[in-house]
């Protein structure tokens, strides 16, 4: 079974690696982007739609590092809460087991 995932795998590597070689052939035409008074040198359409591409990625794994931190940050918290919690809670079985007033929150 693990072969077919390897043949499998390597089909789809190979058919990507294809439609970007056939990309890349069928936009040689070069192109120029202007944006607002900026312009960009004449460049092949097939390298600015890969930057764009590679620029779109990039953001995306630097807004997945920033949400990654930001869960990070809220699991620690509620672990310390968890763990203040459980402490006051078996301070309050060890008082109840004992007779003693509960300890004052």
């Amino acid at each position: 079974m693990l072969w077919i995932k390897r043949v499998l795998a390597l089909l789809a590597v190979l058919s990507v690696a294809a439609l970007t070689l056939v990309f890349v052939l069928e936009n040689q035409g070069l192109a120029r982007l202007q944006f607002l008074s900026l312009q960009s040198p004449e460049l092949p359409v097939a390298f600015l739609v890969t930057l764009a591409f590679v620029a779109g990625g990039a953001s995306v794994l630097l807004l997945n590092l920033y949400v990654q931190a930001r869960l990070r940050l809220a699991l620690t918290r509620s672990r310390r809460e968890s763990a203040r919690l459980r402490q006051q809670l078996a301070e309050l079985a060890a008082a109840k087991a004992s007779g003693e007033a509960p300890p004052a929150a």
